[in-house]
Parts: structure tokens; C-alpha cells; sequence
């Protein structure tokens, strides 16, 4: 295996930092349907009250309001941990230098890895939104403004792979599930 160019490493990069930038969008979103949608508030004015949180207060106020299961807390804060090393700190690190094929190897590894765990956060979050507004909105599940996007790919295997463990993943009930069972 050749070591990936530094071009490359650059690339996938900017593809991480970009999918990171849509995960938190998705996070903001979800945080303004599943704390308020209402005839009150519209969602402008939720997204302008959660839109400047930080990645960890969410996963406080998702632990406080819904609450969340250890292990994906757990998998929350090492996938923040690595965001933040990524975004704040790649350039003041030797391990993963671009002038050297070790250090690209390394760096293209983290990136992947990064990458799939953003993946796994953003379609989780997706999910939820998903669940949550069809029980805040009936009818949206059956809008046909929403039609062409039940057909695509992304909105199946979210269906299909991501709203099925929301149960295990989020709520009270999963939060003490999962203590009791670490306690037996």
C-alpha cells in the first residue's frame, strides 16, 4: 500500500470538516424539534435560541432532557474529543505531519475513522428528527412535500438502520436500562 499523497490527505480533510459542519446542523435541528416545537415557537426562533451551542452542551441538554444511553454518551464524547482535535489541532501535532508518508498514513486513518463516526452521529441524530416529528406532526409522515425524499437512499437506510435503535440509544427508560444491566 503506497502512503496517500499529501493533496489527498488535504481532501479528505475538507470533506471531514464539511460532513462535521452538516453533523452539527443535523444536531441543531434535532435539538429544536425535540425541545419545543410549538405553534408558539417557530423554528427560527429555536434554531437562532440552540443554533449557537457547542457540541457538548448538546450532549448535556440531551442527557438532561431526553437522556442517553452510556455507551452513546460514551461514543458522543470521544467523537467530540476528535472533532476538536481535528478542527483546533492537526497543525500543532508532529504524528500526524503531511511531510511524510507515516504521518499521512496516520492522519488519512484518523480522518477515516472520524468520518465514519460523524457518519454514524449525523444519521442517528437524522433518525431522531425523523421519530420526533412524526409524533409532534402526524400528518408529516404522509406530506407529499416529503415523497421524493421517502424514495432516496439516504432516507431508507436511515429508516431502516438508524430509527429501529432510537429506543436503545435515547430516553430515560435507555439511560436506566442500560445502568441496571451494568449493575447486575
Amino acid at each position: 500500500m503506497t502512503a496517500p499523497s499529501e493533496d489527498h490527505v488535504l481532501l479528505l480533510l475538507g470533506h471531514v470538516v464539511f460532513e462535521m459542519q452538516e453533523t452539527e446542523a443535523t444536531l441543531h435541528l434535532a435539538m429544536t424539534v425535540a425541545f419545543g416545537l410549538s405553534v408558539a415557537k417557530s423554528i427560527e426562533q429555536l434554531r437562532d435560541l440552540y443554533g449557537k451551542k457547542t457540541l457538548g452542551q448538546f450532549l448535556a441538554l440531551v442527557r438532561e432532557k431526553i437522556g442517553l444511553n452510556p455507551s452513546f454518551d460514551e461514543y458522543m464524547k470521544d467523537y467530540i474529543e476528535r472533532r476538536n482535535f481535528a478542527i483546533h489541532n492537526f497543525s500543532r501535532t508532529s504524528i500526524f505531519g503531511i511531510d511524510n508518508d507515516e504521518g499521512r498514513e496516520k492522519l488519512a486513518e484518523f480522518l477515516t475513522d472520524l468520518r465514519y463516526r460523524n457518519r454514524k452521529i449525523k444519521f442517528t441524530f437524522v433518525a431522531l428528527t425523523e421519530a420526533w416529528m412524526r409524533v409532534v406532526s402526524p400528518e408529516f409522515a404522509t406530506d407529499a412535500k416529503f415523497a421524493e425524499l421517502r424514495k432516496t437512499d439516504f432516507y431508507k437506510e436511515v429508516e431502516r438502520d438508524f430509527v429501529p435503535s432510537l429506543r436503545a440509544i435515547f430516553g430515560k427508560a435507555a439511560e436506566e436500562k442500560s445502568t441496571t444491566k451494568a449493575g447486575e
